[in-house]
């Protein structure tokens, strides 16, 4: 409620500046389906996820943007530095106390799977979430500085080592495409990093590529796909509301699929919660602000977009504040300020 009541105190500026009517449609078609969602608790949270969201991104645009830019920036380099204290760190003390669990309960699960791997999720719910923050909140400050893709491609070379998330070498692929084109001698350099990314994280993670192999990420996500395309046709024109997923996903998950409350593909959770009217209305929200950005803004919205193609990223409230703010980024605001 809190978040609501200082919506509503900003709602003049909101109204004016941020809130145009493909966002209130989304909102409003998100509330209905909450409604009638079996799990409503879930889709109230998600309302108030965008709530949320659209406040930090109305209030950073009426902040001096520059200044938060820089601040983003210095928050970005808190994230690294936490992440690798918590694989040199805070994980091999866990591993430590997991040792004497080995075999039970305690010691299964994708999260402790992944301690055991070394792939840090931050202050996140996700590596995968985690891998993107770090690129998503740094770009802006970045890719107005003389050797900001230097700094940039560092700062994804390290989040690549703290989560080896295969998500995260597309992400950096199309986020980095800016920096290459005002500078077309970085594309050797540009390529040179998705080469070695990709062979390092196979070497890394080669367990997990075996087809047998119950982490292998692509027979996960194509089991994950295929539960939610079955949800969906079980009703396919409005969903089963918004934050049904978790509750639904049991029902039609595939034999020696993994547990999960996301869809892992943002057009299959839409479609699952609310058909193809929710997703409708996600996709003219899409067309009505893209369309109005600058290259450099739209690129860190198509990334988000694309690597919510296999992941969940999009429904962490840092992720989606972050996406409000640069769907509604000023085409002068990159352009004016370029070193």
């Amino acid at each position: 409620m809190a978040v609501l009541a200082v919506f509503i105190l900003f709602s003049k500026t909101l109204i004016t500046r941020f809130l145009s009517h493909e966002i209130y449609i989304y909102i409003a078609l998100a509330a209905i389906m909450t409604i009638y969602s079996t799990n409503r608790f879930a889709g109230v949270n998600y309302l108030y996820l965008i709530l949320a969201s659209c406040l930090i991104a109305s209030l950073y645009y009426a902040s001096d943007k520059e200044l938060v830019d820089k601040m983003f920036f210095l928050g970005a380099l808190f994230l690294v530095l936490y992440g690798l204290f918590q694989k040199y760190v805070t994980y091999p003390a866990l591993l430590e106390q997991l040792n004497s669990y080995k075999g039970s309960l305690i010691d299964s699960g994708i999260f402790m799977n992944h301690i055991r791997m070394g792939r840090v999720n931050g202050l996140f719910n996700s590596s995968n979430t985690f891998a993107i923050i770090v690129p998503l909140l740094s770009y802006r400050y970045l890719i107005r500085q003389k050797y900001g893709m230097y700094i940039f491609a560092a700062l994804g070379a390290v989040m690549l080592l703290l989560t080896s998330s295969f998500n995260l070498i597309i992400f950096m692929a199309i986020m980095v495409i800016p920096f290459v084109k005002k500078k077309r001698e970085h594309l050797i350099l540009y390529l040179a990093f998705i080469l070695i990314s990709m062979i390092i994280l196979i070497i890394i993670r080669n367990s997990d590529l075996i087809p047998k192999s119950g982490m292998n990420p692509f027979i996960m996500r194509y089991k994950n796909f295929s539960s939610a395309y079955r949800i969906w046709l079980s009703s396919p024109l409005y969903g089963h509301g918004v934050g049904s997923f978790p509750d639904l996903y049991p029902l039609y998950r595939l034999p020696g699929a993994n547990e999960v409350k996301f869809a892992h593909n943002i057009i299959l959770q839409h479609l699952c919660e609310g058909g193809i009217i929710f997703l409708s209305s996600f996709v003219y929200l899409l067309f009505r602000k893209l369309r109005k950005l600058s290259f450099e803004s739209y690129i860190p919205i198509a990334a988000v977009l694309i690597h919510n193609m296999l992941s969940f990223s999009f429904y962490s409230s840092t992720v989606m504040a972050l996406f409000f703010i640069y769907i509604n980024t000023d085409k002068e605001h990159n352009s004016g300020n370029d070193k």
